[in-house]
C-alpha cells in the first residue's frame, strides 16, 4: 500500500495560523474597524454588545484558522507534486 508524503499536517496548520494571526493586531485600525463592523452586524441580529464583541472576535479567529488550513493543504499538495516530479525524473 502506498503512502502519501507527510507534509506536517497539523504542524503546518499551526505554523500558518501563527503567521497569519501575527498580521491581525488588536490595536490595528483596520482590525478594529473590521471587528466593529462584525460586532454591529451581530448587534443588528439581536445580540447584546458584549456577546456581539465575543462573536466578532470568534469570527475573525475563524477566518484566520480557515486560511491556515488552506495554506497547509497547499503545502501538502506542493509536497505531493514535488515528490511525483522527483520520482518521474529518476526513471
Amino acid at each position: 500500500m502506498s503512502r502519501l508524503p507527510n507534509a506536517g499536517g497539523g504542524r503546518r496548520e499551526q505554523f500558518h495560523d501563527l503567521r497569519t494571526g501575527e498580521s491581525v493586531m488588536a490595536y490595528s485600525l483596520s482590525t478594529q474597524a473590521r471587528v466593529d463592523a462584525i460586532q454591529q452586524g451581530f448587534i443588528g441580529k439581536g445580540f447584546d454588545p458584549v456577546t456581539a464583541l465575543k462573536q466578532a472576535y470568534a469570527a475573525i479567529k475563524s477566518v484566520v484558522q480557515r486560511d491556515a488550513f488552506i495554506m497547509a493543504f497547499n503545502d501538502a499538495f506542493l509536497v505531493i507534486a514535488l515528490g511525483g516530479r522527483r520520482s518521474s525524473l529518476s526513471r
